[in-house]
Order: structure tokens, then sequence, then C-alpha cells
């Protein structure tokens, strides 16, 4: 039987969490016992302060370097769409959905920033416009979530 979209589970393409000023951003899925989010892209914006060159050469060098992190940057505006693509296949060949879950959690393990939070681990849960997707752990861990489709998710929560 497939995992149903929308019935068991939420999918977002894009949200992200902050540590301090790094940016952790990726694919999001909300069922109703696991909450999870698969990091694809990592953003420091401290990681581009560097200090000026004071020659062409050196300016020169700093411009084409920055101009392969822009490429770079912009070819992982295209893993969002796949690691969603990818969820979706998990859903469909799924046995069920705790099946889905450790699968849709499986596609984070290539980055320790990702997160996978059983619903037991979660003590208090709020989503508004203005708050995000916060997410307040047993342990004292505090997660604030700034996705889309907050509805979606306020409804998927409410099943457990």
């Amino acid at each position: 039987m497939a995992v149903r979209e929308g019935e068991d589970f939420t999918p977002v393409k894009n949200a992200f969490y902050s540590e301090g000023m790094v940016r952790q951003s990726g694919n999001l899925v909300v069922t109703p016992h696991r909450i999870i989010l698969n990091v694809i892209q990592t953003i420091d914006p401290m990681d581009s302060m560097r200090g000026g060159s004071h020659t062409i050469t050196g300016a020169v060098k700093e411009l084409k370097e920055d101009v392969q992190e822009a490429k770079k940057s912009f070819s992982e505006i295209f893993d969002y769409g796949k690691g969603l693509k990818k969820i979706l296949q998990l859903a469909e060949i799924a046995d069920s959905i705790t099946d889905f879950e450790q699968k849709a959690a499986a596609l984070g393990l290539g980055n320790s920033k990702s997160i996978s939070i059983d619903r037991n681990d979660v003590r208090e849960y709020k989503i508004g416009f203005f708050k995000g997707f916060q997410i307040f752990c047993n342990d004292g861990t505090v997660y604030k979530i700034r996705t889309g489709k907050l509805k979606k998710i306020r409804e998927m929560m409410g099943k457990a």
C-alpha cells in the first residue's frame, strides 16, 4: 500500500532553520509520528567575508572564486526539487508509514545537520505566520523552522 501525500505525510520543498547566523536548508517531511528535515544546503554569510585584495590580480582571482561559488549555489537550487521527487518516490514504494519515515530520514544521513524528530520527543510545538514552525523537544532543544504550508503542517501534527 502506497503512502499518500496529504493524508499520511506533508512534504515541503524548501524549509530551513538557523544555528546562529548559519542557515540549514532542505526538504521537510511531516508525518503524524515524525518530523524530518533533510538538509541540502548550508548557508554561512560569514564564509564570504574576506579581506579585500589590494592588487588587480588578487581582485580578479577573488572575482573568479565568487563566480564559481555563485554557479555552485545556483545548481544547488535544483537539488531541492530532486530531493522532493525522491521523497515522493519513496512514498510510492513504501509498505507502511513507518517504512516511509525510516527511508525519508535515511535520505538526510549524509548531512549531520539534518534532523529527524520522533513525536514522542516533542514536548510542545507552535505554528504561526510570524513564528513559523517551532518545535520544543523534551531535552530542551528548540528548532525554529521557517517554511510554507503551515496550515497543512498544523493539520498533520493534529493527527497524532
